[in-house]
């Protein structure tokens, strides 16, 4: 190949690794707060539902698997009540998996 090809490819490289930074959550201290919210209403409820912030922290550090992340979060951003089987059980099973990492942390 030649170098302006290289340097493109370069370019959109930096460019995806930029996008992906920009996608994860913050600093871990500085989400504690939130975090330990959400810890204290899913232990006392586990069908409750986290917070965006907290969702997306359990994804970044692969504490949840995406398509998990995913069905979660279409499932807190709906109005209605949760009837579907399997959405309880995302949502048990992520809350679970926040409960874990507080309490084993």
């Amino acid at each position: 190949m030649n170098t302006k090809a290289l340097n493109k490819l370069r370019v959109v490289g930096d460019d995806l690794h930029r996008k992906d930074r920009e996608k994860q959550s913050p600093d871990p201290k500085i989400l504690i707060g939130k975090i330990e919210d959400d810890y204290r209403l899913i232990s006392k409820d586990k069908t409750k539902k986290m917070s965006a912030i907290t969702l997306k922290y359990l994804r970044d550090h692969r504490i949840i698997k995406a398509n998990q992340y995913v069905l979660y979060r279409q499932i807190s951003e709906r109005a209605e009540e949760r009837t579907m089987v399997i959405e309880k059980n995302v949502i048990e099973w992520v809350n679970s998996k926040l409960i874990y990492l507080y309490e084993n942390a």
